[in-house]
């Protein structure tokens, strides 16, 4: 269980250390073909792998992150299920306005044959704010 828990805090870490560095074509590994994406107070869903890699994408190119911190991470196992709670604060420009905003980002992985991948993902935001 252990072992499980620290492969999926590593590829948490290593995905969030991925897309602040704006190596958005190396994201793909981390997500599964069909993965869906709940986006925070709407009803829209992202699904699909090119999809979710498309919204980082325009994400990066329309912003500037300033400060990305993770401030706790807890993860459960459940067989070949995980599911990772990310609690945050960022700090990024967006058309010439600061948010500095803390949110929780909740994402459901799946154990393949060798790695583990996200299936399911959500933000919750906890505060937002305009500087």
């Amino acid at each position: 269980m252990e072992k499980h828990k620290n492969e999926v805090e590593q590829l948490v870490r290593k995905l969030q250390n991925t897309w602040l560095e704006n190596r958005v074509a190396d994201l793909t590994p981390f997500f599964d073909e069909n993965v869906v994406f709940c986006s925070p107070g709407r009803t829209e869903r992202i699904v699909g792998k090119e999809a979710m890699i498309e919204s980082y994408k325009e994400f990066l190119s329309a912003s500037t992150v300033h400060n990305f911190q993770i401030t706790n991470l807890d993860i459960d196992i459940f067989h070949a299920t995980a599911i990772a709670v990310l609690t945050f604060n960022v700090s990024y420009e967006l058309k010439d306005k600061i948010y500095d905003e803390k949110g929780t980002d909740i994402m459901v992985l799946k154990k393949s044959k060798s790695n583990w991948k996200i299936v399911w993902r959500t933000q919750i935001p906890m505060q937002d704010s305009v500087a």
